[in-house]
């Protein structure tokens, strides 16, 4: 786990405390993120599955790999280079499982 604090610290590219609006901004958009995924999931095998041809089939799949691939276009569109060279820099989070989680 991040350590919580009254400040977000980014210590040698490494995430050292999180505050909790931060926290709180962070898990909200997981949380939208997942909601979206799952309802393109549902849309998009109801769309596949009443597609007929398999010429239309695969223009639709493209057609769906191009929708879920928006964020990360808006990301790398909108967002400034010296943010996403910080957001690349960053270690990734070590996660500690219980056992019975890792078996």
């Amino acid at each position: 786990t991040i350590p919580r604090a009254s400040q977000s610290t980014i210590i040698e590219n490494r995430l050292a405390s999180l505050s909790t609006p931060r926290l709180v901004i962070v898990l909200f958009s997981f949380a939208l993120r997942i909601a979206i995924a799952s309802i393109m999931l549902v849309a998009g095998v109801n769309w596949l599955g009443r597609t007929t041809s398999i010429t239309e089939l695969m223009l639709n799949a493209v057609a769906l790999n191009g929708i879920m691939d928006v964020d990360e276009l808006l990301f790398a569109g909108f967002i400034p280079v010296s943010v996403r060279q910080s957001v690349r820099k960053l270690e990734a989070i070590k996660m500690k499982y219980s056992r019975s989680r890792s078996q």
